[in-house]
C-alpha cells in the first residue's frame, strides 16, 4: 500500500476535528465588498464538499467556467482560498502586487529547510542569493559539462534498454541534480543516496497537492496526538521528515568530510559554497543554509520544491516528468518527430551531436520544449502563495491569510491563447521559420510568477532542450506493435501529485544511427 493510500483515509477524520475546532471559533472578516465569484458553501464547513477529485487541477478549471470567473473564491472553513485560471491576472498580482502576494502557506511535512517553502523574510533572501549564484541567467550554461555528460550517458541507457525508457528519464534528472549539487558520480539507482531522495520525493510530492492536508490551513491539528482517529497526517509527517533529512544530511556531511580533508575547487554547489564560506558568511550564509541550498538543487531537481512547486522543486522531479511527457508527445505524434529530424539533419548532419551552439538554428526543437511544457506542465497548479495584506482586486476582497493557487493547467488550455489546445503542436509556436513572439511563451507560465519564480528554470530548460534535441538527433520513436501487427496507442494518463507524470506507456525506441551511442559522443 502507497503512502498516500495508507493515510488519505484519516481525512474524513481530521474534516470532523476541524469542524469541532471551527465551531468553537468561527472567526468573520468584516468587509464591504465582495469576495470573488464562487459557490455559495454550506454552514461551517463552507466549500469543502465542492473541492473537485482528482486530477483537481482539472476540476477547477470547470468551477471558473461554471462562474464564469479567472478568479474563482473557495471558503475552506472559515479559510480563503482563491484559483486563478488566467496567465494576465497570474502577473496583475503576483509580478505587480509581488510585495501582497509573495509569501506561502507553511507545509508542515518535514519541509522546513526547503526555502522555496519559508515564509517571505530575510532567511528566504539569504537561501534564494546564494542559489541565484548557480543558477542566475548571466551563468546560465555553468553547469553544461555536467549536463552533456548526463545527457549522453541517457542516450546510452536508451541504446542498451530503450523498453526502459522511462526509468531512464527519472535517473537522468536525478542523477544531473546529485552531480551538481554534490559532486557525486551515481552509476545506478541503487546508490543509497539516490534510493534516499526517491522516498523523501514521494513523501514531498504528496504533501505539495493543495489541501492535501487540512493541518497546512488549520494549524492547531498539529497538537492533535499521532494516535487520534484523523491525525494520520502526523505520522507521514515525521516519516517524511526523517527521509528528507536523511537524503540531504547524508551527501551534505560526505562534500564537507571530503572538503576537510583535500579543500580543492570543485565545480558542485556545496563544495563551492564550503570553500568560499569565509566570504559568504558575511552575508548571513552558515553550513546550515549551504545544507539547505544543496538540498534544493538536489532534491529541488528530482522533486516538487522548484519554488517548491512552488516550483515545485521539481526542478529534477519536474525535468523527468518533461522528458517522460516529450516521449509520451513524440509517441503519439510521429509528425513531430519526422519534422525535429528533417531539420537536426539540415543543421547538424550525420556526424555529431547537436549542441547549445546549434540552438539558434534549431528553432523548431525549441518550439517542441514549449509543447511539452505546454501540453502536459509537470506542475499542473502552481506552487500556492498567501496574501500578507487586505487586498482589493477590480472590486473583489481578497482577505490577508488567503491562499492563492494559479491553475497552470487551466491557462494552458485557454483557446483564446492556444487555439485546439488539447492537440500537441510545436508548431503553433513557429511562423516563418522562426519562433513566433506574439505567442505566449509557456515558459512564462509553467515556473511560477514575480518574487516566487523557480530560480533553477534556466538550468531546467537547457537540460530539456538538449536532452530532446540529442534524443531526436539519434533515434527513430514510434507507436509499439501488437502481435496483429497493429499500432498500440498509449491511453495518454498522468498521475495526481504536485508533480505529474505520464503512466506507464510502450514506445517504440530505435536508433537511427551508430554515431551517437557512445556517452561520451558530443565532447
Amino acid at each position: 500500500m502507497s503512502l498516500s493510500e495508507k493515510y488519505m483515509g484519516s481525512v474524513l477524520a481530521a474534516v470532523t476535528i476541524a469542524i469541532v475546532l471551527a465551531l468553537a471559533k468561527k472567526k468573520r472578516t468584516s468587509r464591504r465588498l465582495p469576495y470573488p465569484p464562487g459557490p455559495k458553501g454550506y454552514p461551517i464547513i463552507g466549500n469543502l464538499l465542492d473541492l473537485p477529485g482528482n486530477p483537481i487541477w482539472e476540476g477547477l478549471a470547470r468551477m471558473n467556467q461554471e462562474y464564469n470567473t479567472d478568479i474563482l473564491h473557495l471558503d475552506l472553513m472559515g479559510g480563503h482560498m482563491v484559483v486563478l485560471s488566467n496567465s494576465d491576472l497570474a502577473v496583475d498580482l503576483m509580478v505587480r502586487r509581488s510585495l501582497v502576494y509573495a509569501d506561502r502557506i507553511r507545509i508542515r511535512m518535514g519541509c522546513s529547510w526547503a526555502f522555496s517553502l519559508m515564509s517571505y523574510g530575510s532567511a528566504w533572501r539569504i537561501h534564494r542569493k546564494l542559489f541565484h549564484r548557480f543558477f542566475s541567467v548571466a551563468i546560465k550554461d555553468r553547469f553544461d559539462d555536467k549536463m552533456c555528460d548526463a545527457v549522453n550517458v541517457f542516450i546510452h541507457r536508451l541504446s542498451e534498454s530503450p523498453e526502459k525508457f522511462l526509468k531512464h528519464a527519472h535517473f537522468l534528472a536525478g542523477s544531473l541534480a546529485l552531480s551538481v549539487a554534490y559532486g557525486l558520480n551515481i552509476e545506478s539507482e541503487n546508490d543509497k543516496v539516490y534510493s534516499l531522495s526517491e522516498d523523501a520525493m514521494n513523501a514531498v510530492d504528496i504533501a505539495m497537492v493543495p489541501g492535501r492536508f487540512l493541518v497546512d490551513f488549520f494549524p492547531i491539528l498539529k497538537h492533535v496526538p499521532e494516535w487520534f482517529p484523523g491525525a494520520g497526517f502526523k505520522k507521514f509527517a515525521r516519516m517524511a521528515k526523517e527521509d528528507l533529512d536523511d537524503s540531504i544530511n547524508l551527501p551534505f556531511l560526505g562534500v564537507k568530510d571530503t572538503f576537510q580533508a583535500d579543500a580543492t575547487t570543485t565545480t558542485s554547489v556545496v563544495a563551492t559554497c564550503l570553500e568560499e564560506l569565509p566570504d559568504l558568511s558575511r552575508e548571513g550564509v552558515d553550513e546550515e543554509v549551504v545544507r539547505n541550498v544543496g538540498g534544493i538543487v538536489f532534491l529541488g531537481n528530482s522533486s516538487p520544491i522548484c519554488e517548491l512547486q512552488q516550483n515545485y522543486t521539481q526542478q529534477s522531479w519536474r525535468t523527468a516528468s518533461s522528458i517522460k511527457s516529450f516521449f509520451l508527445a513524440v509517441t503519439l505524434h510521429p509528425n513531430v518527430v519526422h519534422l525535429a529530424q528533417k531539420e537536426l539533419d539540415e543543421v547538424v548532419g550525420g556526424d555529431r551531436s547537436p549542441d547549445f551552439s546549434d540552438k539558434s538554428q534549431l528553432p523548431y526543437i525549441s518550439a517542441i520544449v514549449k509543447e511539452v511544457l505546454r501540453w502536459r506542465p509537470p506542475a499542473p497548479l502552481a506552487p500556492t502563495r498567501r496574501v500578507m495584506e487586505d487586498d482589493v482586486y477590480k472590486g473583489l476582497f481578497i482577505p490577508t491569510g488567503t491562499v492563492v493557487v494559479g491553475n497552470i493547467w487551466a491557462m494552458f488550455r485557454d483557446e483564446s491563447v492556444y487555439p485546439d489546445a488539447h492537440v500537441f503542436n510545436p508548431g503553433r509556436f513557429i511562423k516563418d521559420g522562426h519562433i513566433d513572439p506574439n505567442v505566449k511563451d509557456p515558459q512564462e507560465i509553467v515556473f511560477g510568477w514575480g518574487r516566487r519564480i523557480c530560480p533553477g528554470r534556466h538550468f531546467v530548460l537547457r537540460v530539456l532542450w538538449l536532452t530532446i534535441a540529442r534524443v531526436l538527433a539519434t533515434f527513430d520513436i514510434s507507436k509499439c506493435l501488437d502481435e496483429d501487427g497493429n499500432p498500440i496507442t498509449p491511453n495518454g494518463k498522468y498521475t495526481s501529485g504536485g508533480i505529474t507524470h505520464p503512466l506507464p506507456f510502450r514506445s517504440d525506441i530505435k536508433p537511427r544511427s551508430p554515431y551517437t551511442l557512445s556517452p561520451t559522443t558530443g565532447h
